[in-house]
């Protein structure tokens, strides 16, 4: 409830809020989880889905900060 009214608190003024760490943290888990599931797809399933994986392999090697910007908003 809190994050809510602190959402729309800073909608209504136009800043955004600073990320906490906790939420960082849980970016960045997130953010490793789902390279290391990318990382352990076969061929034939990035071919599935339409990634090369040559392209997979260097998704996943990103460090975890290393992110678009519209995911840590």
């Amino acid at each position: 409830m809190s994050d809510l009214s602190l959402h729309r608190a800073h909608a209504v003024s136009g800043n955004r809020p600073r990320p906490s760490a906790f939420g960082w943290l849980m970016t960045a888990m997130d953010v490793w989880r789902s390279r290391q599931q990318l990382n352990s797809l076969e061929p034939h399933m990035l071919e599935d889905i339409g990634i090369a994986a040559k392209n997979a392999k260097s998704e996943a090697s990103r460090p975890i900060w290393d992110v678009p910007a519209h995911w840590l908003k």
